[in-house]
């Protein structure tokens, strides 16, 4: 994709909507019309916030990053006068939990978000407004979701409605990695909520979702011995030929039908060409619907791994399930039912959504038995990619709802 192309028509797009308002072309490209553009959308107002939180890089693996982002949203739930509570974990990345005074007292909703993303620095580092939508690294996945959540609050706070909710908000830095640090912290924080609201990116049709898949990360390593390829290649045991053999056997281990699924994500092994390689590392994934399957296959996988020690290959194998599957209950629909008169009040959908592939802190939540819907972040397109999109009006119609359902007496 030419994005300086795209740029360009974008800016014709926005020129020829300007035109028809009246308006100069050179008025669209200041960021006073941009906010205009972005308001007459009906979008949330504080377009410059969403603009410093979308340009603070907040990268998974840059400690630094990730928690410059945690103090510029713990700087502002503060100002609303929730409690803070931190959790520095062995990494020294920084989870967050703002609360009510409330919530000490009865904890009816918890709120849950990230402000960890997927982008290195210098990758995606992008801030493209259109008419109608923004381009961005985590516009929805999720600083959108959680600008959702702020105007929310911001609202309740301003009409001084917040603080006799129970309600508390949970913002993790590392749920992108599979939240492997915070998740017992969390779970002990949120323990005996009524229930959940999880603000990852809105679905097609803003359909809310109220099951995913469990999800597992494994790391299985090779250690061969090195040789010249050419004097002494038949002395060598080469890692990386063990490896892949590992990788076609496991791969085997898909089963569309039973919703399973092993992804060889990243091998990496060697020295030189003309070595006999000594080390290879595989990076899996998995995904599966029902905890007994999801134990079985990282079990598999370790056996399958094991037959592979042999003739002087050493193996190690790390990891397993990370995220339990998350399964639709009667309290999950009841719950999304509730939301779902107040998301079509605002032009959204309330129909549920089928399950959904990919895990999220709503599986950590929903384990200890609170009931949970997600997908309630902005709608968009292109997660996790440099196409991410958001769509403007869906911001204020998520708050919108939101802020409605946390004022219907829950």
């Amino acid at each position: 994709m030419d994005w300086t192309r795209t740029r360009h028509k974008k800016l014709l797009r926005r020129c020829c909507l300007a035109a028809a308002r009246g308006e100069s072309p050179g008025e669209v490209s200041t960021p006073l019309a941009i906010r205009q553009d972005i308001n007459q959308n009906g979008a949330v107002a504080s377009i410059e916030k969403f603009r410093s939180w979308v340009e603070c890089n907040s990268y998974s693996s840059d400690v630094a990053a990730v928690n410059s982002m945690g103090k510029i949203l713990s700087d502002n739930f503060l100002q609303l006068g929730l409690d803070e509570s931190v959790f520095e974990d062995e990494q020294g990345v920084r989870h967050y939990l703002w609360a009510t005074k409330s919530w000490h007292q009865r904890k009816d909703v918890v709120l849950v978000g990230h402000h960890d993303t997927v982008f290195p620095s210098g990758e995606f580092d992008v801030w493209e407004p259109d008419a109608d939508s923004i381009r961005g690294p985590a516009v929805i996945d999720m600083k959108g979701g959680l600008l959702v959540v702020d105007a929310a609050l911001s609202r309740l706070s301003e009409n001084g409605e917040l603080e006799s909710l129970g309600l508390a908000l949970v913002c993790v830095g590392d749920e992108e990695v599979g939240s492997p640090r915070s998740a017992e912290w969390v779970a002990e924080s949120v323990r005996g909520a009524k229930f959940g609201l999880v603000f990852e990116a809105g679905r097609g049709n803003d359909k809310i979702v109220v099951c995913r898949k469990g999800t597992g990360k494994m790391k299985v390593t090779f250690g061969g011995l090195a040789a010249h390829a050419g004097n002494h290649h038949a002395k060598g045991r080469n890692a990386i030929v063990a490896a892949s053999k590992f990788c076609i056997e496991v791969s085997n281990l898909t089963d569309y039908a039973e919703g399973t699924t092993v992804n060889v994500g990243l091998i990496e092994g060697g020295t030189a060409v003309n070595t006999v390689a000594d080390r290879c590392e595989v990076n899996l994934d998995i995904r599966f619907t029902e905890n007994s399957i999801g134990d079985g296959l990282a079990q598999r996988i370790r056996d399958v791994a094991n037959n592979f020690a042999t003739d002087g290959i050493v193996v190690e194998v790390k990891g397993g399930v990370s995220r339990p599957s998350w399964k639709s209950s009667p309290e999950n629909i009841e719950l999304a039912k509730s939301y779902g008169r107040y998301a079509a009040k605002h032009g959204l959908s309330s129909e549920l959504h089928p399950l959904v592939g990919g895990g999220s802190d709503a599986n950590l939540i929903a384990r200890l038995g609170i009931p949970c819907i997600d997908g309630l972040g902005p709608r968009g397109k292109g997660f996790h990619t440099i196409k991410e999109t958001v769509e403007i009006k869906t911001l204020k119609q998520r708050a919108d709802a939101l802020y409605d359902f946390l004022t219907s007496g829950l």
